[in-house]
């Protein structure tokens, strides 16, 4: 708003009155409101004050509003009147006032600290007829404006005003004839800002006990890198009652709680509880804590103690029989989850969030209406998946026995029969995309030249020309349309509300023609069974045929759950994707995807009021969403998530020859390793390259009929990599530590997806050519 001085008269105060209602509405007013969300059309109300014909005036900050201290008030000023200080066209004097932050409101104890003479070359006056005037200081210029006993009573009075207001105070202030007047007085808003350290700690969650184990596991190959305000608030909340759900039925609760039992939030990076699903070992019957590891972790964990889940549990094991209820109650559950998802299979193809709700209001209490439906998919993913996890350790059981004595022929004896799995939904999704790869190939290379030298986005054009290539498209993004990288992000466009992200994808294949690769050959059990290292006695064979095909076809079914889910999570995402654009039509945002900085809740706040603190916090969010997004975590920590500090893990781990993992594809391979941190940078993946990634979901497996072999941080018998590496016949190491970080791109690699290790053959070579050297 405009500020207009020195007016004399009637006619000039109505004019000024015009004037300062006109301001409401320039350019920079209007783009100050819409960017914190306040309506564009307001009234205003116009104060008209009686001139004060200062001597001298400023400002005073009873908190220092650059280190936000309280123990000291600054003060600006300058002689005449304070516009020459507001404005900034000169540089003022400033003085610090100190007091005892101990003594806060006591004005007595106040003392003039550093005093800074500014180079004030102008001051502002009334000319008396109307209006103000510049006059050039002269010698004035390097004299204080303000004396030293005058700086004392401005400074109480700031003491006065903020004890009065309970929080420091910003104040306009001029001295006429000695005599101190307040012109305005506001809050001093950057005392109450958060530092980027709080953001970035804003919504962790507590942790209950010292003792307690975290992972990235699972969670993280679902959910790699930060999750926003909006996806946590939700997603990590149905995550963890999902999990309570799924313990509660093994007998290890009584009830779901609120609290964060299962999910931790750390600077917006979600963890699993090992602990908490490991305790089921006290209350089921058949399950053991190194199958649950295994199941979960895909490796064992020798640190996690029976009495440290015996602390956590809080009471003893329960009775043969009870745990032997518990077993039954949980396989009972497991088949009915699998019913219920088929439900829902048939309701997902209609189901809708909010379609015809007309504004932003309407949209939201649709989706608060339907987020218990999205927890309940959620729920049946989760507890369909965990009937694949128990008869894949149930295998292993089998095969190794004790495990104390499970070792990586084992492994690979289990990722062997694993490799027979049949109707698997992630592996679907290449082929598909290969299927339409070849199908455009067939159009001819002037077709394919075209389509790779189009745009992505003009694409979708180009395809919806040929009736039969739309059509194969259409049946693609029907069925597979819900995916993409960090799929359960609520920020993240799928591929059907981005065809652009397919048709990147889509181009790679055609470029590389993996699309020509051989299909995979099924082989019988009785083969399987041949193959294998280790011997087994003709009675578990026997076993084994008999629980395989229930391994594999409960394998397709976790998949197939997942989707489902995803699915569902899809459609709330494009709910609150239209619910972001409302908002911004509506006035409440500055723009759309600022929504997603704000939680589910505090969207609510914001349709009730407008409030511009939300909108400056959820930019604030944003700006630091890329450094989280950085930020690396070790796979299993103890108590509180422990970040990776990768450069020194490269320094000091550089020249390993061999790194080791747990092998879940059969196959030997020697290439060049390609390492790639995230999707975007898949692009640079050549056929015929080991990848080496943190994690692999959905998102990557178009890229699998390139590949000759893969490599990842995380990952099990089951993850995503592991199952879509069997169906293409790719030698796959999972669990391998800081492999993103120790491989270098380029460099040799020997990869044995029985063994599960990695040789570094370039490494190798240099050291010998150094031991020849010296």
């Amino acid at each position: 708003m405009e500020t207009i001085l020195g007016v004399v008269g009637l006619s000039q105060i109505l004019d000024a009155v015009k004037k300062c209602w006109s301001s409401a509405f320039t350019i920079q007013a209007v783009k100050y409101r819409r960017q914190h969300g306040q309506p564009i059309n307001v009234l205003v109300a116009v104060v008209i004050q009686k001139m004060v014909p200062a001597d001298a005036a400023g400002v005073l900050f009873t908190a220092d509003p650059i280190t936000q201290s309280i123990s000291h008030l600054v003060i600006n000023a300058n002689f005449g009147l304070g516009e020459s200080v507001v404005s900034g066209k000169v540089n003022p004097d400033t003085v610090y006032i100190e007091r005892d932050p101990e003594y806060l409101y006591d004005s007595e104890r106040l003392k003039i600290g550093q005093v800074c003479v500014g180079n004030k070359t102008v001051r502002i006056v009334e000319t008396g007829q109307g209006g103000v005037v510049e006059e050039c200081l002269g010698a004035q210029s390097n004299q204080l404006c303000i004396e030293g006993s005058l700086i004392l009573r401005i400074a109480q009075v700031g003491v006065e005003l903020e004890k009065y207001y309970g929080s420091p105070r910003d104040v306009e202030w001029a001295v006429a004839n000695n005599v101190i007047f307040l012109l305005q007085c506001r809050p001093i808003t950057i005392v109450d800002s958060e530092t980027e350290d709080d953001l970035m700690h804003e919504f962790d969650s507590p942790s209950t006990c010292d003792y307690q184990w975290w992972t990235t596991c699972n969670i993280g190959e679902m959910m790699p890198g930060a999750v926003t305000p909006l996806t946590s608030s939700n997603f990590s909340k149905f995550i963890n009652r999902c999990m309570q759900r799924l313990t509660m039925y093994m007998g290890v609760r009584q009830n779901v709680s609120g609290l964060p039992k299962d999910i931790l939030v750390y600077c917006n990076h979600l963890f699993l509880s090992i602990v908490d699903i490991s305790a089921a070992v006290m209350t089921t019957m058949f399950v053991k804590n190194e199958s649950m590891n295994l199941s979960l972790l895909g490796q064992l964990l020798p640190d996690l103690h029976y009495d440290q889940i015996q602390q956590y549990y809080g009471r003893s094991q329960l009775g043969r029989l009870k745990k032997l209820f518990n077993f039954i109650r949980m396989i009972k559950v497991s088949m009915t989850s699998l019913s219920i998802m088929k439900e829902w299979e048939v309701k997902l193809n209609s189901f809708e969030i909010g379609a015809n709700a007309k504004t932003a209001s309407e949209l939201f209490h649709c989706i608060e209406q339907h987020l218990d439906d999205c927890e309940k998919v959620w729920l049946g993913s989760i507890l369909v998946s965990s009937r694949s996890g128990n008869l894949t350790t149930a295998l292993m059981s089998i095969i190794a026995g004790d495990p104390d004595k499970w070792t990586p022929d084992h492994y690979g004896d289990i990722a062997l029969l694993l490799s027979n799995c049949t109707d698997v939904y992630s592996a679907e999704v290449p082929h598909a995309m290969e299927s339409i790869a070849k199908e455009i190939a067939q159009k001819g290379q002037d077709f394919v030249d075209v389509f790779l030298k189009t745009e992505d986005k003009e694409c979708i054009q180009v395809i919806e020309r040929c009736p039969d290539l739309k059509k194969s498209v259409d049946n693609f993004l029907s069925r597979h349309g819900h995916r993409c990288l960090r799929e359960s992000e609520y920020r993240e466009k799928s591929w059907r509300a981005a065809p652009e992200k397919f048709i990147s994808v889509l181009k790679i294949v055609l470029k590389t023609k993996s699309y020509e690769t051989s299909e995979k050959k099924e082989v019988s059990i009785s083969e399987l069974l041949g193959k294998l290292k280790t011997k087994i006695p003709f009675h578990k064979k026997w076993i084994i045929k008999f629980v395989l095909p229930k391994a594999w076809k409960s394998v397709g079914e976790r998949e197939w759950a997942k989707s489902l889910a995803v699915k569902m999570n899809d459609i709330l995402k494009t709910a609150y994707s239209r619910l972001s654009t409302l908002l911004f039509q509506e006035g409440r945002l500055p723009d759309s995807d600022l929504m997603y900085f704000l939680t589910h809740q505090e969207i609510s706040k914001l349709l009730y009021i407008p409030s511009a603190r939300l909108i400056i916090k959820a930019q604030k969010r944003r700006n630091i969403l890329k450094k989280q997004m950085e930020m690396k975590f070790e796979k299993i920590s103890k108590s509180h998530p422990m970040q990776i500090n990768i450069s020194s893990g490269e320094h000091l781990e550089s020249d390993v020859e061999t790194l080791k993992g747990m092998p879940v594809s059969q196959g030997q391979v020697t290439g060049p390793a390609q390492v790639v941190h995230t999707l975007e940078q898949a692009s640079v993946i050549k056929a015929g390259d080991i990848l080496v990634v943190s994690s692999t979901d959905v998102g990557w497996s178009p890229y699998f009929p390139l590949i000759a072999g893969l490599i990842t941080e995380m990952g099990g018998l089951i993850s995503h990599g592991a199952v879509v590496a069997r169906e293409y016949g790719i030698p796959c190491v999972v669990n391998v530590p800081r492999a993103t970080s120790i491989i270098r791109t380029g460099e040799k690699l020997l990869i044995d997806g029985r063994l599960g290790s990695i040789k570094r053959l370039d490494v190798k070579t240099n050291q010998e050519q150094q031991k020849s050297q010296s």
